[in-house]
This record gives structure tokens, sequence and C-alpha cells, in this order.
């Protein structure tokens, strides 16, 4: 539905507008140019939502965005001017980028965006991991200095070289200690491995008669085309200081 993008527009414009002070007068050029761009960009979209019906439906899927879809229009802009140079811009027609919205929208792009959730996600989940791992480091360091004499005594500077200190020193013990773990997995793996050598050479015999089987078989593994996926739209309009004209 065109409320559901109103709201989506109205935020990224509201976001934009948040940095505006902080901006350089090109950049401050470039923002008014995008919010004419996107004004006329959402007036297409309202007349195009009440008379296709199919295409105001597609406003509202859930894996779709008015950030992704000003981003995909940008992506789109960029290659054509890269055509003509890396310094290039280009100036497109209203039909050129009305055409652009109305193929994003209808894109089934939902597999690349879940796919790049997903990924997005476990990225934060890792980063969480790590900052907790991290603040438990330094919560031991702390622990273990603080029952040490004197350190209530010491300069804020000195104590802060000393934490910097055990905090390294307690991460290098850690890391020493699944260093001989894993040394000790290899040993132990590699004396089993002596004891199945006899089985392994009926396996081998074995599987060469099977491998000559699959040899006689054409190789049907296929890959399939990348799917690239299309970046969340920035808040700001860092990095793209070479807008379109829409005219």
């Amino acid at each position: 539905m065109f409320s559901d993008y109103k709201t989506q527009i109205d935020k990224i414009l509201e976001n934009t507008e948040k940095e505006e002070a902080h901006n350089s007068p090109d950049k401050i050029a470039a923002v008014a140019m995008y919010k004419i761009m996107t004004g006329a960009i959402s007036k297409f979209i309202e007349k195009e939502s009440c008379s296709n019906p199919e295409f105001d439906a597609a406003l509202s899927l859930e894996w779709k965005s008015a950030g992704r879809m000003l981003k995909y229009i940008w992506s789109k802009a960029e290659k054509m001017a890269l055509r003509h140079g890396r310094t290039a811009s280009c100036c497109l027609t209203e039909e050129v980028v009305y055409a652009w919205v109305h193929e994003y929208y209808f894109l089934d792009d939902r597999e690349a965006v879940m796919e790049e959730r997903a990924k997005r996600a476990e990225a934060e989940q890792k980063q969480k991991e790590a900052e907790a791992k991290e603040a438990q480091y330094r919560k031991n360091a702390l622990d273990i200095l603080s029952k040490q004499s004197g350190w209530a005594d010491l300069p804020d500077e000195e104590k802060k070289k000393k934490l910097t200190s055990k905090i390294k020193s307690l991460k290098k013990r850690d890391s020493n200690k699944s260093t001989k773990s894993t040394a000790k997995t290899t040993a132990s793996h590699s004396g089993s491995g002596k004891d199945s050598a006899v089985s392994m050479a009926v396996c081998e015999k074995t599987d060469s008669v099977s491998g000559e089987s699959q040899s006689n078989r054409s190789d049907s593994v296929t890959t399939g085309n990348s799917v690239e996926l299309e970046m969340e739209f920035a808040d700001t309009l860092d990095g793209q200081m070479n807008l379109f004209n829409l005219i």
C-alpha cells in the first residue's frame, strides 16, 4: 500500500535532513536534488498504486522497501553513467526512472533479501559474542589486578596500562590452551589412523571400482548465477555525491 511506502520514504528524508547541517555546500545541493527526485517518484508511486492493484500489493511486500527501491534506481543509473567513464554522470528522463521503480517492485528478490538478512544477523551475533568475550576478559583482568597491593593508589594512566597488559596476558593464555588442545586431538587422530590402514586398503579397492563407473558419467554439476544482493539504502547521502538529475 502507498501508505507503507510513504512512511518509509518520510523516515529516509528525516534521517537525511538530520545530517544536512553537517554537510558541505555541494553535499547540501545533492540533498536538495535528492529530495526533488524522491518527491517526483512518490507522486508516480501514489498514482500507480491507485490504478494498478498488483503494484499496490507489491508496495507492502515484507521484503520490499523504499530504501531498497531508491538504491536499486541509484545502482542502475550509476552503471549507465560508468559506461562513459569513472567520473561521468548521466541525465535520465522520468520515463526511465519510473520504469526502474516498476521493475524493482516486481523483481523477485525475496530469496536474496532473506539471505542478506541472515548474513547480517549472523554478523551481528558474532559481534555481540566478541564484545561479550572482550568484556569478560576486562572483568577478569580487573578482578585480578584489584587484589594486588597498591592497585587502588595507582594513577589512572598506570591502571590503564596494567589493565591492557593483563587482558593481553589472559588472551595469550587461553590461546596457548587452545593450541595445545588442538595438538593433542591431532596426535590422537594420527594414532588411530595406523589401526585403520588395512580397512582403508580394502575400501580403496572398492572405491576404485566405483570410481571407474562414475567417471563414465557426464559431470552434471552446475553452478547457479550468484545473486547480487541489494544493499540497504544508507540513511544519509554519504558516497552518493553524483546523484543523477531527474528531468
